[in-house]
């Protein structure tokens, strides 16, 4: 499934509420299955910053954004009684998200629950847990052989009022070795479920980019239609497992795309990132990355299907841990995001791309 450590990531990012450090406070409360009324021991609980614009609510102290460590410390497990407690809280308003295999959580997307922190301990209501439907299937090639790795998403498919279908929610798992892929706690209803291809991560450090190949996968709707208004609908009951979802992905021509990374001056910059990036709501958007750039600037992006790209670079900001090992981290990814440039693939590789990296 989609990591919920990023997703809380990104959504405590988003909110930007400040928090204080100061007379910090606790969350208790239990988690139940709805039909039997039974704790659930293992559930996941976190608290995520409700924006200060969404509520009257406002705090006095200095701020201090959040981060991660906040974030992880804001996050715990249920015991055998279904029991939780969360301490060490900011005074604030924070929403209260639940997750727990097979069942379907507790987030904004589904309900809402909220508290409140000034100082001391708050207790929410017994949160109550409704067991989810699942899908099972298999993706394969074109030949009907495995294929391992890929993401497979199942969006459900909400009719508007004028007739239309709108993808919304959902959730997502990785096919296995045998290429098999199993979705559970999802809210009953029709989804669309996409095979999303895997590409390979480039560490920022010291690359990793695929062999340039003819052909690539490209995101595909079961039963195997590239277009949204091409899926056919999956019915999802609750507490039921839906199987047989098997279907192959398509694959199309390939390209690549050479170019050189420069810095605001004109100068070559080696060891920067590259990376293109499709946008495709309301699906994912898909992100080809190249190895770091050569000595001389110089990048390859390879397997890029035909399309329309925002490319850009940055350079990486590299890190050093206590034990003494280094990593690297990028800032952007988005399409359309700062210094980028509108890259088109039709027919034939790109040469000649020309960027400037973005500072650390």
């Amino acid at each position: 499934m989609w990591g919920w450590l990023a997703i809380l990531t990104m959504a405590v990012l988003a909110a930007g509420q400040a928090v204080q450090p100061a007379a910090p406070g606790a969350v208790t409360g239990r988690i139940l299955d709805i039909a039997s009324g039974d704790p659930i021991p293992g559930a996941t609980v976190s608290l995520i910053p409700v924006p200060a614009s969404s509520t009257a609510r406002s705090t006095s102290a200095s701020a201090v954004p959040p981060n991660i460590a906040l974030l992880r410390s804001l996050t715990n497990q249920t015991n055998i009684d279904g029991v939780f407690e969360i301490g060490g809280v900011p005074s604030g308003r924070w929403r209260v998200e639940v997750r727990k295999d097979g069942y379907i959580p507790l987030t904004s997307t589904t309900s809402s629950l909220t508290v409140d922190i000034d100082s001391g301990r708050a207790r929410v209501p017994d949160v109550r847990l409704d067991r989810g439907g699942a899908i099972e299937g298999r993706v394969r090639d074109a030949r009907g052989g495995r294929v391992t790795g890929v993401m497979v998403l199942a969006m459900q498919q909400i009719r508007n009022r004028d007739g239309t279908v709108r993808l919304a929610g959902g959730a997502s798992a990785p096919t296995n070795d045998l290429g098999e892929f199993r979705i559970p706690g999802l809210v009953p209803g029709q989804y669309a479920v996409l095979a999303q291809p895997f590409l390979s991560v480039v560490d920022p450090l010291v690359g990793g980019s695929p062999t340039a190949a003819a052909t690539a996968h490209v995101p595909t709707f079961y039963p195997g239609a590239s277009e949204t208004a091409q899926a056919s609908p999956v019915l999802v009951s609750r507490g039921v497992t839906t199987t047989g979802i098997e279907f192959a992905m398509l694959s199309v021509a390939s390209y690549q795309v050479f170019g050189v990374v420069v810095d605001a001056g004109g100068r070559p910059v080696g060891g920067a990132a590259v990376w293109l990036v499709q946008a495709r709501p309301p699906l994912p958007a898909t992100t080809y990355r190249a190895s770091p750039t050569a000595l001389d600037g110089t990048f390859v992006v390879v397997n890029v299907p035909e399309g329309r790209y925002s490319a850009q670079a940055a350079i990486p900001l590299v890190t050093r841990s206590a034990s003494g090992g280094f990593s690297a981290s990028i800032s952007g990814g988005r399409a359309g995001g700062p210094g980028s440039v509108d890259v088109v693939v039709q027919g034939a590789n790109v040469e000649g791309l020309r960027l400037v990296a973005m500072p650390p």
